[in-house]
């Protein structure tokens, strides 16, 4: 964070964030719990490493909580899972369904008998129209339009300021108006996934 233009970010220092402890640890749930501290939220903006820690504080027995900001406006019938963000402004539809880990950002529009499936990620300003299915870690980058009764296969990515008219298959990168595969995701070895 230190390489980026605004000056308002913080920075741990000496083991503290914020005026507050800091752990850093492979094993961070130990000394959670060894603290008393029982109702955790996982933030990692890296889909599938959210739902990797996400299992490490379950099996630690600790209790995965969601928030939303006071301005979310869900819909009757939504279900929400654990561990989910929703920020200001989003709208979750009638009936939609809203997995663990999904992270749904400032302004996106989930509407009704949408499904986000376990640890996927909506950028600011994603429009998903009705039946919509989002595949489990796939990421809808900012502006993103998804038309109705559309399904976007797990650990896809959508471009930003794309408009789906069609189903995008699992692990594809699509881009543009209509979006248009642009190749396969990748792991970080550049295998396809």
């Amino acid at each position: 964070m230190r390489d980026r233009d605004c000056s308002q970010f913080a920075v741990p220092q000496a083991g503290r964030f914020k005026d507050s402890p800091l752990i850093c640890a492979a094993d961070w749930p130990s000394p959670l719990a060894t603290a008393g501290i029982d109702n955790v939220l996982v933030t990692i903006s890296d889909n599938e490493r959210r739902l990797d820690e996400m299992d490490k504080a379950r099996r630690a027995q600790l209790t995965l909580i969601s928030v939303k900001h006071p301005s979310v406006t869900i819909l009757p019938d939504a279900i929400i899972g654990s561990n989910v963000i929703l920020h200001a402004r989003c709208l979750i539809g009638y009936r939609a369904e809203i997995g663990d880990g999904v992270i749904v950002n400032t302004g996106a529009q989930v509407d009704h008998h949408n499904v986000l499936r376990s640890g996927c990620r909506l950028d600011p300003g994603v429009i998903l129209s009705g039946n919509v299915t989002i595949g489990r870690c796939a990421t809808l980058h900012a502006g993103a339009v998804v038309k109705d009764r559309i399904r976007i296969g797990e650990r896809s990515v959508v471009g930003a300021g794309a408009v789906v008219i069609r189903d995008v298959a699992s692990a594809t990168t699509v881009v543009g108006v209509p979006a248009k595969s642009v190749g396969r995701v990748t792991d970080v070895q550049g295998r396809n996934l």
